[in-house]
């Protein structure tokens, strides 16, 4: 074969014409879903830094919690440390200490569609066909 027929070419010809009018949809798709990505992004770290402030305020909290209930237990004798009442208060006190305040890590930045895709099928069709047709 060392061209194409009319049907051949016809059917190229609808095939490109539909890619690029597909193409731009997918283009317009890939931008608003790229916008809508960033915007929930922008959301969801400001929520992380808002969230992680208030772990940093009850850090702090726990660990003034923590100075006092150990002082209060240095203020007593080994024999009340010893006693029921003082092993309570030292459990409570391992309950504090065990509660683990860590801040809430912000996920990485979402990769945008677009700049690794390439449309550009209709493009490669077309340029094969002008090759073929030239022969």
């Amino acid at each position: 074969m060392k061209k194409l027929n009319d049907e051949q070419i016809q059917t190229l010809e609808d095939g490109v014409n539909e890619l690029r009018a597909l193409g731009q949809e997918l283009e317009g798709a890939m931008y608003d879903y790229n916008e809508a990505v960033r915007e929930a992004y922008d959301k969801l770290t400001q929520y992380v830094d808002e969230y992680n402030t208030k772990v940093t305020e009850m850090r702090e909290f726990r660990d003034e919690i923590v100075d006092q209930i150990t002082e209060y237990i240095g203020e007593h004798s080994d024999k009340w440390r010893d006693g029921e009442v003082g092993q309570k208060v030292q459990e409570w006190l391992g309950e504090w200490e065990g509660v683990d305040m860590y801040d809430f890590e912000t996920p990485d930045e979402p990769t945008e569609l677009g700049g690794e895709c390439d449309i550009n099928h209709a493009d490669a069709l077309e340029a094969i066909s002008h090759a073929i047709q030239q022969d």
